[in-house]
C-alpha cells in the first residue's frame, strides 16, 4: 500500500491528468511492465480486454507540458526516490504512461531534464517503493529467468527492448492470460482512490508560493 501526495502546484496539468485517471479507475489491475533496476518503473498501458472501458480522449489525447520547476527544485527538477512523472516522446506528448523513480536524489542521471518530465507527485512510503524496486524486476523473460543487471556479467537486463529482454511496450495489450504465462511475477496496481483533495483556496495558495519562489 502506498500514499501518493499529488503536487498540483508542481505540475498543474500533469496532476489534473493523473487525477482524471484515478477517478476513471485507470489503475485497476494496472501492470508495471517496464523496470530499470534502481532507476524507474514505467506503466500506463491497459490490458486489451479492458481498453474499451475508458473514453478515447483519455487514451489518445496528449496534454500540454507544464512550466519547468527549475530553478526552484534544481537542475533535474528534484527527481528522486518515490517521485512520479509522466513519460513522453516530445513536446506536449504526455498521455497515460508514467514513471516512479527508484533512484535517490542526485543519482537519477538525466531524469527530469525533459520538458514533459515535470514531477506531479511523490510517494510517502519510500520503503514500499524500494520493495517494488527489489521485487518487480523478476519476471520470466522468454522462458528464462530475467534477473536485475547490476554489472555486465550479472544476469539480464529487465528493461524493455532493445535495451533489455523485459516486456515490450505492446506486451500488456496482449492480455492478462499472456502476461500470467510469460511474466508471472510482474507487479501491478490493484486500485487507486483519492482520499483527500485540497480546496480551491489551498491550491491557489500553493501556486502563489511557487511563483514567489521562482522569482529571481
Amino acid at each position: 500500500q502506498m500514499t501518493i501526495d499529488v503536487k498540483g502546484h508542481w505540475s498543474p496539468r500533469g496532476a489534473r491528468r493523473f487525477l482524471e485517471m484515478v477517478d476513471g479507475n485507470w489503475f485497476e489491475n494496472l501492470y508495471m511492465p517496464r523496470v530499470v533496476k534502481h532507476y524507474l518503473t514505467q506503466f500506463g498501458p491497459r490490458l486489451r480486454e479492458q481498453s474499451a472501458k475508458w473514453p478515447s480522449p483519455l487514451l489518445h489525447s496528449g496534454i500540454l507540458d507544464d512550466p519547468p520547476l527549475t530553478p526552484w527544485l534544481g537542475k533535474n527538477q528534484n527527481i528522486s526516490l518515490g517521485t512520479m512523472f509522466f513519460a513522453g516522446s516530445g513536446t506536449n506528448s504526455r498521455g497515460t504512461d508514467m514513471c516512479i523513480a527508484f533512484c535517490p536524489l542526485g543519482h537519477c542521471a538525466s531524469l527530469g531534464t525533459e520538458k514533459w518530465e515535470t514531477p506531479f507527485a511523490r510517494i510517502r512510503e519510500l520503503e514500499n517503493v524500494r520493495k517494488i524496486d527489489r521485487r518487480v524486476c523478476t519476471p520470466i523473460c522468454k522462458g528464462q529467468p530475467c534477473l536485475p543487471t547490476q554489472s555486465p556479467d550479472e544476469g539480464k537486463n529487465c528493461d524493455m527492448p532493445p535495451f533489455g529482454i523485459g516486456p515490450g511496450p505492446g506486451t500488456v495489450s496482449r492480455g492478462e492470460a499472456y502476461l500470467n504465462e510469460h511474466y508471472p511475477l510482474l507487479q501491478k496496481f490493484l486500485s487507486c482512490q483519492v482520499t483527500w483533495r485540497a480546496t480551491e483556496h489551498e491550491h491557489a495558495f500553493l501556486q502563489q508560493q511557487q511563483q514567489q519562489q521562482q522569482r529571481p
